[in-house]
C-alpha cells in the first residue's frame, strides 16, 4: 500500500467554495477532487501542443537570426532527397 502524505495550502473561500461545490456534484470528497483535478490539469499541459507551448513561453527572434534559420532550413529542404528524412535540431544550429 502506498504512503500517503499529508499537505496544507491555502485558498480563498471563493476558490474553496468551487472545489467544495464540484466534489459534492461528483461524490467525491475534497481531497480526492483536488488531486484528481490536479493530475488531470497536469497531464493536459504537459500534451500541449509543441507550437502552443512555444507561442506561450518563448519570445520571437530577432530577423537576423530568423533569416539565418530559414536559409538552414531551405538548404535542408533542398539538399534531401528521402522524403522521410528526420531534421534534427543539430543540423540547423
Amino acid at each position: 500500500m502506498a504512503t500517503a502524505l499529508r499537505k496544507s495550502i491555502t485558498i480563498t473561500p471563493e476558490e474553496n467554495q468551487i472545489i467544495s461545490d464540484y466534489a459534492k456534484k461528483t461524490g467525491q470528497s475534497f481531497s480526492e477532487t483536488l488531486r484528481k483535478c490536479t493530475i488531470i490539469y497536469i497531464q493536459q499541459a504537459e500534451r500541449q501542443e509543441m507550437a502552443e507551448y512555444i507561442k506561450s513561453h518563448c519570445d520571437f527572434v530577432c530577423a537576423d537570426e530568423q533569416e539565418e534559420f530559414n536559409s538552414k532550413y531551405a538548404k535542408l529542404i533542398e539538399e534531401n532527397t528521402d522524403e522521410g528524412r528526420e531534421i534534427k535540431i543539430d543540423d540547423l544550429v
